[in-house]
């Protein structure tokens, strides 16, 4: 389940990767009043929502809200370039900022395990999905188990399959995974399949 106090006062925003999102805090001004904290930016996965990363005082940010950009113009990070790049009040100016999340947990002792991949969400009755699953962690010997999923689905070497009977249903359908490294720690990777019906070909 979302761990909802984790995201109070975050506004949450893409990044150029779907397995990330972000989270910006105390940019403001709030109703005309200016935040005594300083502004700081999060990273989370975007199917668990596990949190990787805080990055603080981001002084660039106060007033965010009062200008005439959106905050998520303002706003640009590249996981695969390693690339945070921020826009002045002034919006005369990009601050680039070198951040490699991986490195930034490695500094920080953090002994991270998570899927860097996103599952695909939706299938159409009669095909079959395949979900390669990626790992990051700080360990050796990643890997994934299937917890639970619908009748007939595999896991073998970190993909996932599953030949979708023609008839089945259309609606969700639920998978759980338990990631593990050669710590012994364990992750769920837990996400919802929608089964949506084929079309028939006409004669």
């Amino acid at each position: 389940p979302l761990n909802k106090a984790r995201f109070d006062g975050l506004r949450c925003l893409p990044t150029y990767h779907s397995a990330y999102i972000m989270g910006v805090k105390d940019v403001g001004p709030y109703y005309g009043q200016r935040s005594k904290a300083k502004p700081s930016l999060s990273f989370f996965t975007t199917n668990d929502r596990q949190p990787l990363i805080t990055l603080p005082d981001l002084e660039e940010l106060h007033g965010a809200y009062s200008g005439r950009l959106p905050i998520d113009q303002r706003i640009h990070f590249f996981p695969t370039a390693n690339l945070l790049l921020t826009l002045a009040p002034t919006n005369e100016e990009l601050i680039l900022r070198r951040v490699s999340l991986i490195e930034a947990m490695k500094q920080k002792g953090i002994d991270y395990l998570f899927p860097s991949s996103v599952p695909p969400k939706r299938v159409i009755a009669g095909d079959t999905y395949t979900y390669e699953i990626e790992i990051l962690s700080a360990r050796r010997r990643a890997k994934a188990a299937l917890n639970s999923g619908p009748e007939g689905m595999r896991l073998r070497r970190n993909r996932l399959t599953w030949i979708v009977p023609a008839t089945h249903e259309p609606g969700p359908e639920s998978v759980i995974l338990t990631l593990t490294d050669s710590s012994g720690q364990e992750v769920f990777h837990a996400f919802k399949i929608q089964v949506e019906r084929g079309v028939k070909s006409q004669k």
